[in-house]
This record gives C-alpha cells, sequence and structure tokens, in this order.
C-alpha cells in the first residue's frame, strides 16, 4: 500500500510541474500572438482614397490626410520599431 501512495505522490507532483510549465508556455504564446496582431496591424496598407469630386471638394472626413491607423482592442497601435523581440 506504502509504494502505491509513494507512487501517487510522485505522479501527482509530476502532474502539477507539467501543469505549470503548460501555464508558462500558454502566457508566452498570447505574447507572441499578440505581438503578431500589432505587427500585421502596422503592416496592413493605407486605405485608397476616394477621388475628388467634380467640385474640387474631396470626401475625405477631417482633411487631414496621412495613414489611418486602426487602434486596437488593448490601446493604441505600436510602431513595429516599438515592439520587443
Amino acid at each position: 500500500m506504502r509504494d502505491v501512495n509513494v507512487n501517487l505522490g510522485n505522479q501527482l507532483n509530476s502532474a502539477a510541474e507539467m501543469s505549470q510549465q503548460l501555464k508558462k508556455q500558454l502566457a508566452e504564446g498570447d505574447n507572441v500572438l499578440r505581438r503578431l496582431s500589432k505587427i500585421a496591424l502596422a503592416a496592413r496598407p493605407a486605405p485608397e482614397q476616394e477621388p475628388a469630386s467634380p467640385d474640387g471638394i474631396g470626401r475625405q472626413g477631417s482633411g487631414r490626410g496621412g495613414r489611418r491607423r486602426f487602434p486596437s482592442a488593448e490601446g493604441p497601435m505600436a510602431s513595429p520599431h516599438e515592439i520587443a523581440p
């Protein structure tokens, strides 16, 4: 009976260690996915601008021009240079 208890204890300890390793790996996978998402968002091409109307007034919205950046759910988008390896 003692051998069974020792064996079961060893298996429980091994399972606990494996659980911790998997937890760390999942967290790192989440970080990698988050960084890849930021890179993909930053690499999106600028939306095509509509041609100006015949009266010379375009429908560009605020008129600020430039590349439109879409914020992520986590806040402002980082440039590819701001993303840590």
